[in-house]
């Protein structure tokens, strides 16, 4: 199990990664980016809601 910290890094890292598709209009990387950053999103607030931080 990962910890919230590297939770974290890894929501950042596909914010970022979605940011740099945004910024040049790569739709297919922005498409598969978004879908990262749910993935990312939903694995951070399930590992808080286990924490007991939700």
């Amino acid at each position: 199990m990962q910890s919230i910290e590297q939770l974290e890094k890894r929501l950042q890292i596909e914010q970022d990664a979605l940011a740099r598709a945004d910024l040049f209009g790569n739709q297919i990387a922005q498409a598969v980016y978004r879908e990262g950053v749910a993935r990312a999103e939903k694995r951070l607030h399930d590992a808080r809601v286990r924490q007991g931080d939700y």
